[in-house]
């Protein structure tokens, strides 16, 4: 009868378990973000043409989106970094100046009535709403319409993860 032969493994050495585990840990937290160039006024005096800001593509979903965040959404080719004005099913007021351009959005969830002449329209579905901060050079939902969340990037983030930027004016 042969002796039954216990091969042992070594132990796992706590320096190669700290590697790994420090490896792990930098890509769980590098890699959900992304840098991204702004283009562009259409985002004064908040964020400035070439700026690069840092967004988050995966831990806003944890918390969900807010409105005013600042988003990066990918239309039609381009990456265009907005601010977030109507959530899915919100209705907002599309306020006309004397030239019949759309000169502010009001958004009416957050108790606000509506001005006379204003348009009201409901965001659908699966849908955001997004405006840069300088409405007079902005291509943005005005123009657009809804977009949809199939284009959303991710948030932007403050240089302390923060996600709250002021909002312009005096919003």
């Amino acid at each position: 009868m042969q002796a039954a032969r216990i091969s042992a493994r070594p132990a796992i050495s706590h320096w190669r378990w700290g590697f790994w585990s420090f490896v792990l840990g930098a890509c769980l937290l590098v890699m959900p973000f992304r840098a991204v160039r702004v283009v562009g006024s259409s985002m004064d005096p908040t964020l400035h043409d070439g700026q690069r800001v840092l967004v988050d593509r995966w831990y806003y979903r944890l918390t969900g989106l807010f409105r005013y965040d600042l988003v990066v959404v990918r239309h039609e080719g381009e990456n265009w970094v907005k601010r977030l004005a109507g959530l899915p099913g919100d209705r907002l007021a599309l306020v006309y100046g004397p030239e019949g351009t759309i000169n502010d959005v009001l958004n009416l969830d957050s108790g606000l009535g509506p001005p006379p002449g204003a348009r009201i329209i409901t965001v659908p579905p699966e849908h955001l709403y997004v405006l840069g901060d300088n409405l007079a050079v902005s291509q943005d939902s005005r123009i657009t319409g809804p977009l949809p969340l199939s284009e959303l990037i991710g948030v932007v983030r403050t240089p302390t993860m923060g996600r709250v930027f002021p909002l312009p004016r005096g919003g």
